[in-house]
């Protein structure tokens, strides 16, 4: 009995029968043991918030972020723990933070566990260096305590958006670190970008540039012989730069003269089929967006040359948009007033020029029926990731509202699935061409000099005919609201929406960014007054549904989660707010999002 009323947690025993002078006594030691503890945990508090206090050092640091798949992360965490790197807490990738006295160590220190880190199959990686507020602090759970390392500032930040950049295999270094390790790692400008990878020759064996060509990778040594045949090439293939590619790919600018093309050119190799993508498919799609709109094509799009599948292997060469990669910048990385000025300006060519052959549907189309138009096999269970997501916050993929913070939201994807109904009035009579299908600020590139008007579409992977008109719109803001504001609270994000929407006046450098949505819309509003001024509703309904596709889009992608729930924010909100302009009235109960 003693025994088990000592692990059952008693502090003391007596047996019968009992003295009561020795009880008391025993009561009395108790209690001066209870009050020693309460004050050592007082002291421990106060201490954890002195800490929490002083403990925010702002330094040079460089952050390495790390996207790996679940089976690679124990690798992952292993080989960057030991090269030195102090685990930070984060809600999306793995993350560290490497500190040295010396500014150029801890980059190259960061680099090196990067290269580590990406020996795996599905590991991608990016690095920046720079000012960040590194934390500590001290985190108490059941009897144990931990001590948690958190980073901020803009080298994270900058690492995070470059974090996006990186394909399976590549390290991408942002400016900052790519200066620090200049003459001690082989670095490559990556196109569309100001950051750069870290090719496969380590420090020692000379300044980058020095060869005159890169070699051609051993992985596709097969395809030389056939691909100079089938193209008719005369003389050397120089491959000049290795630049960024999806799914494993190899993407290199190169000089070549063939049969059909002569000069510096874009070659993708890959395998046939790629798991992720069909090469051949995407070579398809490139060639019929350049034949249904030659004009567009000529002044704005790049073009297939040549396409090659052999053996398991294949090759693509296109020209470059803009006459060479030293002449363009991504459209995320242009001067403010830029940006404002050509968002305008490529929100209407993609209706007014590109689709200018657009067509209406021949009945009222159901807005559930608009919506699988755009997003086809990502509603299905089974083969998409929307779903699933959506049962992961708490919520019913097939009810029809939802609450947030105390408000009530229709299920975007329950609307989509055709699981909630929406009244007949909704229906729309929709407007029909083609999209881009992934249009961001780094799939835009812009003149570096000159031309302020100019700009040219880049990786038509993606491109569709015959679908519902305004994606690729919505496509582009959403795309730039998420590159800002990736990291925003979810009640943040749903203030920024809210002044994007006009029920909230936007505050601090919100003003920026709601100044480049307005841009975009407006873009799409002037074509709509000036082609459908008969059609106003059914055009202001097709856009709002545009959004509501676009925001399902971004869940069902291989994002972190936090991205996925703005992104099913930003789609509930607009379903809202397309379901107010028509006057339906909505459950207004539902199941509550876990955040």
């Amino acid at each position: 009995d003693r025994v088990r009323g000592i692990r059952a947690g008693a502090d003391d025993f007596l047996s019968k029968p009992v003295d009561d002078r020795e009880l008391i006594a025993r009561i009395e030691t108790a209690l001066r043991t209870k009050l020693a503890i309460d004050r050592t945990r007082h002291e421990l508090e106060s201490a954890t918030d002195q800490l929490r206090a002083l403990g925010r050092i702002d330094r040079d640091a460089t952050i390495l972020i790390v996207a790996a798949e679940p089976t690679e992360e124990q690798r992952v965490r292993a080989l960057v723990d030991e090269r030195g790197g102090h685990a930070v807490d984060g809600d999306d990738h793995l993350r560290w933070v490497f500190i040295d006295p010396d500014p150029a160590q801890h980059a190259l220190c960061g680099a090196k566990a990067a290269l580590a880190a990406t020996s795996g199959a599905g590991v991608g990686a990016a690095l920046e260096s720079g000012s960040t507020l590194v934390s500590l602090t001290r985190v108490e759970g059941g009897h144990s305590q931990r001590w948690e390392t958190s980073a901020s500032g803009p080298a994270a930040e900058a690492a995070a958006s470059l974090a996006w950049l990186a394909a399976p295999g590549q390290v991408v270094v942002g400016a900052d670190a790519a200066q620090r390790l200049g003459g001690r790692l082989h670095l490559e400008p990556l196109v569309g970008s100001d950051a750069s990878l870290i090719g496969d020759d380590v420090a020692g064996q000379g300044e980058p540039g020095d060869a005159v060509a890169l070699p051609w990778p051993d992985d596709y040594h097969d395809l030389i012989d056939p691909l100079r045949a089938a193209w008719r090439v005369e003389g050397p293939v120089y491959l000049t730069r290795s630049l960024s590619g999806k799914s494993g790919a190899r993407v290199y600018s190169v000089d070549v003269t063939t049969a059909d093309y002569s000069g510096q050119a874009i070659l993708k190799l890959d395998t046939a089929p790629n798991p992720e993508w069909n090469e051949q498919e995407e070579a398809r799609r490139h060639v019929r967006a350049v034949e249904l709109n030659q004009r567009y094509a000529e002044a704005h799009l790049p073009r297939v040359v040549h396409s090659l599948v052999h053996d398991g292997l294949a090759a693509t060469l296109s020209s470059i948009a803009g006459g060479g990669l030293e002449y363009v910048v991504p459209w995320a990385h242009v001067d403010y007033e830029r940006q404002v000025t050509s968002a305008t300006r490529i929100s209407r060519d993609l209706l007014g020029e590109w689709n200018r052959g657009y067509t209406l549907s021949a009945l009222l189309e159901p807005c559930d029926v608009v919506l699988t138009s755009w997003l086809g096999y990502r509603l299905d269970p089974r083969e998409g990731r929307i779903a699933r997501f959506v049962e992961s916050t708490g919520v019913d993929p097939a009810a029809p509202s939802f609450i947030f913070d105390g408000r009530c939201f229709p299920n975007p994807y329950a609307v989509a699935c055709g699981e909630a109904r929406t009244p007949g009035r909704t229906a729309l009579r929709a407007a029909w061409g083609a999209a881009h299908g992934d249009l961001h600020g780094f799939n835009v590139l812009m003149p570096a000099s000159g031309e302020p008007e100019a700009y040219y579409m880049i990786d038509l992977a993606y491109f569709r005919e015959d679908v519902p008109l305004f994606y690729d719109n919505a496509y582009f803001e959403l795309a730039h609201l998420l590159h800002s504001r990736e990291t925003a609270t979810v009640r943040r994000w749903m203030q920024l929406l809210g002044s994007a929407h006009g029920r909230a006046v936007p505050t601090g450098d919100d003003y920026g960014l709601l100044r480049i949505i307005e841009a975009v819309r407006g873009g799409l509003g002037e074509w709509i007054s000036e082609r459908e001024p008969n059609r106003l509703a059914y055009m202001e309904s097709q856009s709002w549904l545009a959004r509501v596709a676009v925001g399902l889009n971004f869940v069902n992608k291989r994002v972190a989660d936090q991205i996925k729930l703005l992104a099913f924010m930003y789609a509930a909100l607009n379903l809202r707010s397309y379901l107010r302009f028509q006057g339906v009235s909505w459950p207004s109960v539902g199941p509550v999002l876990a955040v």
